[in-house]
């Protein structure tokens, strides 16, 4: 089979890697697209409405759910899985990948952890810190702690569990897991390039459908997902490892990157709703703080068992990880079940409400707060990297 190297591409544009840094701006402003087309962006919301289909099905959820390819959550989602699976035939890194069955069952407890937290957080890592910090919801500042607290327990789990249980696996069964490692130099046929050029043909002809059927909400939808997939599959751009890395080695890489894109998402969110191009109450739906807390927590324990956040688990998904997709089916299942039992049982105010900041303090104070937020997660990153202390394996200034 006859290899290319990039004369049917844009020169760099799918052979090497994106900036993760490029990435970060474009998702901010990616983001900011859907805000200003529809509604803040989420990813927990299109997971939810495929396990509340599920849970339909099997009788359990009386009441039908949304359409799948007219819910925005989900047709957001599927535009990403599928921008995703199309950078990555393009790049040629689309293979199956699998594992041992113990990596399986780290997957699946990975997924049904974070869909339980982002039941209680309103929110993933993208809906529930992303998107709730952006748009001035005070549970997403209570989130923010929970995923670090999660991460450095996840990484302390992970070191615990790489001396009593993965060395005695490894002895049991020495076999690697198949595939190339995710930095492995790409090698991109002209049978990939057929095939990502077909998902990009797909996608645009399911974009004219839309359109045709008078569904321009839904069309817009699909093409920003795609465009938010291509970015992080390119990028890769992954809310893991900035809460993984800091407490592995001290590395804070990634924590600059969100950190960042934070601050554009959030001051271009504030602007929008300064202007009252969207109402000042969009997005601001996250219980603070128990809720918040809690649910970053347990998710930011499950992204650590799982290897991946929320929107890893779809571009992952997209590049052929067999673990990933079976997190991205637990992640479903748990999250669309735990807001039927969060909603059905949950005592009024348990979780805590849904606060906008504007309004305890003002725009312009909230404006401060909100810019304090990056950088105290960055002082202390940098802090960490610096003194090691809350590194489990060391500090980059250790070798």
């Amino acid at each position: 089979m006859s290899k290319l190297k990039g004369s049917f591409l844009p020169e760099g544009f799918f052979i090497r890697d994106w900036s993760v840094w490029t990435g970060g701006v474009l998702l901010a402003l990616l983001a900011l697209g859907v805000f200003v087309w529809h509604d803040m962006w989420g990813i927990t919301a299109g997971f939810r409405n495929w396990g509340d289909w599920f849970f339909y099905g099997v009788g359990l959820y009386p009441e039908r759910p949304e359409k799948v390819w007219l819910h925005p959550g989900s047709i957001t989602n599927a535009g990403l899985l599928a921008g995703a699976v199309a950078a990555a035939f393009l790049s040629g890194r689309i293979r199956l990948r699998r594992s041992s069955w113990y990596g399986y069952v780290k997957s699946l407890t990975g997924g049904t952890l974070m869909g339980i937290g982002a039941a209680l957080a309103a929110g993933c890592n993208v809906g529930g810190f992303y998107n709730a910090t952006a748009m001035f919801s005070l549970g997403g500042y209570a989130m923010l702690p929970g995923l670090i607290l999660g991460g450095y327990l996840g990484v302390r789990f992970l070191r615990w569990e790489l001396y009593n249980i993965a060395t005695r696996l490894r002895a049991q069964c020495p076999c690697k897991t198949e595939g190339k490692s995710d930095n492995a130099p790409e090698q991109v046929s002209s049978l990939g390039v057929l095939a990502g050029w077909c998902f990009v043909f797909f996608l645009a002809g399911l974009f004219l459908y839309y359109l045709f059927q008078g569904h321009a909400r839904e069309a817009g939808l699909l093409l920003l997902g795609a465009l938010i997939g291509i970015t992080l599959q390119r990028s890769r751009l992954c809310f893991a490892q900035a809460f993984r890395e800091p407490f592995i080695n001290g590395d804070y890489a990634m924590v600059k990157v969100i950190a960042f894109s934070l601050v554009i998402y959030g001051l271009g969110a504030g602007l929008l709703k300064l202007a009252l191009i969207q109402p000042e109450s969009a997005g601001v739906q996250h219980p603070f703080w128990l809720g918040s807390f809690s649910g970053g927590v347990i998710f930011g324990f499950g992204m650590l068992q799982a290897g991946t956040c929320a929107t890893g688990t779809l571009w992952r998904a997209g590049e052929g990880h067999v673990r990933v997709m079976l997190s991205m089916l637990a992640f479903a299942v748990f999250s669309s079940l735990g807001f039927f039992l969060v909603q059905k049982f949950e005592p009024a105010g348990f979780l805590g409400e849904a606060f906008f900041l504007p309004e305890l303090m003002g725009w312009p104070l909230s404006f401060l707060f909100f810019l304090a937020v990056p950088l105290l997660w960055l002082a202390l990153a940098a802090w960490n990297a610096k003194t090691g202390r809350m590194a489990v394996f060391g500090s980059p200034r250790d070798g």
